[in-house]
Protein backbone atom coordinates (compact mmCIF):
# COMPACT_ATOMS: atom_id res chain seq x y z
CA UNK A 1 0.00 0.00 0.00
CA UNK A 2 0.89 3.67 0.05
CA UNK A 3 2.41 3.54 3.55
CA UNK A 4 4.81 0.76 2.56
CA UNK A 5 5.79 2.65 -0.59
CA UNK A 6 6.34 5.85 1.41
CA UNK A 7 8.47 4.00 3.96
CA UNK A 8 10.57 2.38 1.23
CA UNK A 9 11.09 5.77 -0.44
CA UNK A 10 11.96 7.40 2.87
CA UNK A 11 14.59 4.78 3.72
CA UNK A 12 16.18 4.74 0.29
CA UNK A 13 15.97 8.40 -0.73
CA UNK A 14 16.19 10.32 2.54
CA UNK A 15 18.64 8.01 4.29
CA UNK A 16 20.50 6.65 1.23
CA UNK A 17 19.94 3.07 2.37
CA UNK A 18 20.80 0.73 -0.53
CA UNK A 19 18.12 -1.45 -2.16
CA UNK A 20 19.26 -4.70 -0.53
CA UNK A 21 19.27 -3.20 2.97
CA UNK A 22 15.97 -1.35 2.40
CA UNK A 23 14.20 -4.57 1.43
CA UNK A 24 15.78 -6.33 4.44
CA UNK A 25 14.61 -3.59 6.84
CA UNK A 26 11.07 -3.73 5.44
CA UNK A 27 11.06 -7.50 5.85
CA UNK A 28 12.55 -7.46 9.37
CA UNK A 29 10.48 -4.62 10.80
CA UNK A 30 7.20 -4.89 8.91
CA UNK A 31 7.17 -8.49 7.74
CA UNK A 32 6.76 -7.22 4.18
CA UNK A 33 8.90 -9.06 1.68
CA UNK A 34 9.43 -7.03 -1.47
CA UNK A 35 12.09 -7.58 -4.10
CA UNK A 36 14.72 -5.07 -5.15
CA UNK A 37 12.92 -4.93 -8.51
CA UNK A 38 9.69 -3.91 -6.76
CA UNK A 39 11.60 -1.24 -4.86
CA UNK A 40 13.03 0.04 -8.14
CA UNK A 41 9.48 0.19 -9.59
CA UNK A 42 8.28 2.15 -6.53
CA UNK A 43 11.14 4.63 -7.00
CA UNK A 44 10.47 5.00 -10.74
CA UNK A 45 6.76 5.71 -10.17
CA UNK A 46 7.60 8.25 -7.45
CA UNK A 47 10.13 9.92 -9.73
CA UNK A 48 7.52 10.30 -12.47
CA UNK A 49 5.00 11.71 -9.98
CA UNK A 50 7.57 14.21 -8.70
CA UNK A 51 8.96 15.22 -12.12
CA UNK A 52 6.56 18.21 -12.61
CA UNK A 53 7.87 19.69 -9.35
CA UNK A 54 11.61 19.51 -10.16
CA UNK A 55 11.82 22.72 -12.16
CA UNK A 56 9.62 24.59 -9.67
CA UNK A 57 11.92 23.57 -6.77
CA UNK A 58 15.02 24.59 -8.73
CA UNK A 59 13.50 27.98 -9.59
CA UNK A 60 12.51 28.59 -5.96
CA UNK A 61 16.09 27.83 -4.91
CA UNK A 62 17.46 30.26 -7.48
CA UNK A 63 15.30 33.04 -6.01
CA UNK A 64 16.81 32.55 -2.55
CA UNK A 65 19.60 34.62 -1.04
CA UNK A 66 21.76 31.56 -0.45
CA UNK A 67 21.99 27.95 -1.61
CA UNK A 68 24.14 25.18 -0.18
CA UNK A 69 25.67 22.78 -2.70
CA UNK A 70 27.37 19.42 -2.29
CA UNK A 71 28.04 16.15 -4.07
CA UNK A 72 28.51 12.80 -2.37
CA UNK A 73 29.81 9.60 -3.89
CA UNK A 74 27.66 6.45 -3.84
CA UNK A 75 27.55 3.04 -5.51
CA UNK A 76 24.59 1.87 -7.54
CA UNK A 77 24.48 -1.42 -9.38
CA UNK A 78 28.22 -1.87 -8.84
CA UNK A 79 29.08 1.50 -10.42
CA UNK A 80 30.30 4.72 -8.86
CA UNK A 81 28.08 7.75 -9.03
CA UNK A 82 27.42 11.04 -7.26
CA UNK A 83 24.36 12.41 -5.55
CA UNK A 84 24.31 16.16 -6.00
CA UNK A 85 22.20 18.51 -3.91
CA UNK A 86 21.36 22.20 -3.96
CA UNK A 87 19.39 23.26 -0.91
CA UNK A 88 18.29 25.95 1.50
CA UNK A 89 16.02 25.94 4.56
CA UNK A 90 12.93 25.22 2.46
CA UNK A 91 13.90 23.29 -0.66
CA UNK A 92 16.24 20.49 -1.71
CA UNK A 93 17.01 19.66 -5.34
CA UNK A 94 18.73 16.28 -5.80
CA UNK A 95 20.40 14.86 -8.89
CA UNK A 96 22.10 11.49 -9.23
CA UNK A 97 24.76 11.32 -11.92
CA UNK A 98 27.82 9.29 -12.87
CA UNK A 99 29.91 12.43 -13.15
CA UNK A 100 31.34 14.74 -10.52
CA UNK A 101 32.21 17.36 -13.14
CA UNK A 102 31.03 20.91 -13.67
CA UNK A 103 28.88 19.80 -16.61
CA UNK A 104 26.41 18.37 -14.07
CA UNK A 105 26.06 21.84 -12.52
CA UNK A 106 25.49 23.38 -15.96
CA UNK A 107 22.97 20.74 -17.03
CA UNK A 108 20.93 20.55 -13.83
CA UNK A 109 21.37 23.70 -11.73
CA UNK A 110 22.40 26.12 -14.45
CA UNK A 111 24.69 29.11 -14.61
CA UNK A 112 22.28 31.87 -13.65
CA UNK A 113 22.26 31.83 -9.84
CA UNK A 114 22.64 35.31 -8.36
CA UNK A 115 22.82 34.60 -4.64
CA UNK A 116 25.46 33.25 -2.26
CA UNK A 117 26.60 29.69 -2.97
CA UNK A 118 27.76 27.85 0.16
CA UNK A 119 29.94 24.81 -0.53
CA UNK A 120 33.05 22.81 0.29
CA UNK A 121 35.30 24.53 -2.27
CA UNK A 122 35.14 21.64 -4.75
CA UNK A 123 36.10 22.87 -8.23
CA UNK A 124 32.63 22.33 -9.76
CA UNK A 125 31.07 24.55 -7.11
CA UNK A 126 33.91 27.08 -7.36
CA UNK A 127 33.12 27.44 -11.09
CA UNK A 128 29.39 27.92 -10.49
CA UNK A 129 28.45 31.53 -11.25
CA UNK A 130 27.06 33.24 -8.15
CA UNK A 131 27.06 36.67 -6.54
CA UNK A 132 29.38 35.32 -3.81
CA UNK A 133 30.85 32.00 -2.68
CA UNK A 134 31.14 30.96 0.95
CA UNK A 135 32.99 27.97 2.34
CA UNK A 136 30.61 25.97 4.54
CA UNK A 137 31.24 26.19 8.27
CA UNK A 138 31.82 22.46 8.91
CA UNK A 139 34.71 22.58 6.42
CA UNK A 140 36.10 25.71 8.05
CA UNK A 141 35.87 24.03 11.47
CA UNK A 142 37.66 20.93 10.15
CA UNK A 143 40.54 23.05 8.89
CA UNK A 144 40.68 25.02 12.16
CA UNK A 145 40.62 21.78 14.19
CA UNK A 146 43.51 20.46 12.14
CA UNK A 147 45.53 23.63 12.74
CA UNK A 148 44.75 23.46 16.46
CA UNK A 149 45.55 19.75 16.78
CA UNK A 150 48.67 19.48 14.63
CA UNK A 151 50.20 22.96 14.79
CA UNK A 152 48.89 24.14 18.16
CA UNK A 153 47.71 27.31 16.43
CA UNK A 154 46.45 29.92 18.89
CA UNK A 155 45.04 31.96 16.02
CA UNK A 156 42.92 29.00 14.83
CA UNK A 157 41.67 28.44 18.38
CA UNK A 158 40.64 32.11 18.71
CA UNK A 159 38.91 32.16 15.32
CA UNK A 160 37.04 28.93 16.11
CA UNK A 161 35.94 30.40 19.45
CA UNK A 162 34.80 33.60 17.67
CA UNK A 163 32.76 31.61 15.11
CA UNK A 164 31.12 29.54 17.84
CA UNK A 165 30.20 32.67 19.77
CA UNK A 166 28.74 34.22 16.60
CA UNK A 167 26.66 31.12 15.98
Amino acid sequence: GDNLKATALYLNVSHYIPFQRTTKILSDLLGMKISEGSLENILEKAKEKARPHYSWIKEELKKSDWVGSDETGFRFGGENGYRWVWQNNFFSYFVSHKSRGYQVVKDYFGEDYEGILVHDCYSAQNKTPAKLHQLCLPHIFRKLNSLIQFQRSKWAFKIKKCFKKAL
